[in-house]
């Protein structure tokens, strides 16, 4: 069970994704469902609201992040918002975790 899947905003942006992409199916993957992954591995995600999010972008690259986990090489995603008929295209690189600098400490 995905946790929101019963909230109205993402039964909402269900019905948008489904009206208005109809060629492409969703990767579900069971506490995340992505709306679909192209050739060129972007991850597509179509948002009901009419502007981005910053909720929209690290949501993203959440998933890009967890396609790296599982070998999948994802280049980036392309966030839709079909009320306006905009798109933001966002890359995406996977950096590696900031090195913590060692600390001394007197003992």
């Amino acid at each position: 069970m995905r946790p929101g899947h019963l909230s109205a905003t993402v039964q909402l942006g269900e019905a948008v994704h489904d009206s208005a992409y109809t060629r492409h199916s969703p990767v579900d993957r069971g506490a995340a469902k992505l709306d679909f992954v192209d050739g060129q591995q972007r991850v597509h995600e179509v948002k009901s609201s009419s502007r981005p999010a910053p909720g929209d972008r690290a949501q993203a690259m959440h998933y890009c992040h967890q396609l790296h986990r599982l070998g999948v090489e994802a280049q980036g995603a392309i966030l839709h918002y079909p009320a306006t008929r905009r798109t933001e295209r966002l890359p995406y690189a996977e950096e590696a975790p900031p090195r913590r600098k060692p600390t001394s400490r007197p003992c």
